[in-house]
């Protein structure tokens, strides 16, 4: 983490896919940390001193053990604001997996449910810290003449950076001042 916050190369990005964050999910998953040690890592990387952080992280939803509890304890982890971007994805009871041992007990819809519930509570999230961004000069990657990439903009997940005026060059680096938030993408002025 100091070595990320100190160097002039490496970019403040971080994919962390904790799956979940209830200390019950997490050792039936054999994920080797508890909630615990995962609000240490987050104190560890909110604390650089030259960069300001942005954290991605992924979750499973519908494990075979995910209790209510368990998955409120995750819905409200994730309303805490830790990340700017969320995936969610639904238990796939799949041969061959660890897992595979547990009783698939979640039927489907509940498991849809709690999908969408997540879901829709990382969309708000996102569209919440993008808006915090307008007026502020973010690096982007211009890649077409109309459009372009922040750093923490993953291709074909996170959205795109949207010209307000067409760049003559491609394939360069520029400052760029954000204009306005539409969604999960960034309107933004080279």
């Amino acid at each position: 983490i100091d070595y990320i916050d100190n160097s002039k190369s490496v970019l403040p990005y971080f994919d962390i896919p904790l799956q979940h964050i209830s200390d019950n999910v997490l050792k039936n998953m054999r994920r080797g940390y508890t909630k615990k040690d995962v609000f240490r890592l987050l104190e560890q990387i909110n604390a650089m001193k030259h960069k300001k952080p942005i954290l991605r992280s992924s979750f499973i939803v519908g494990y075979p053990t995910e209790e209510e509890k368990d998955f409120k304890e995750l819905l409200d982890f994730i309303n805490e604001k830790h990340f700017h971007f969320v995936g969610v994805f639904e238990y796939s009871h799949e041969e061959g997996t660890f897992a595979y041992q547990f009783e698939d007990k979640i039927p489907k819809e509940e498991k849809q449910r709690r999908y969408k519930e997540v879901f829709n509570l990382s969309q708000e999230i996102l569209e919440e810290k993008n808006s915090a961004l307008v007026g502020q000069e973010i690096d982007i990657l211009i890649e077409k003449k109309d459009r372009a990439r922040a750093f923490f903009q993953a291709p074909e997940i996170d959205g795109i950076a949207i010209l307000e005026s067409p760049s003559p060059k491609t394939g360069i680096i520029k400052k760029a001042k954000v204009i306005a938030s539409i969604g999960t993408d960034l309107l933004v002025d080279i």
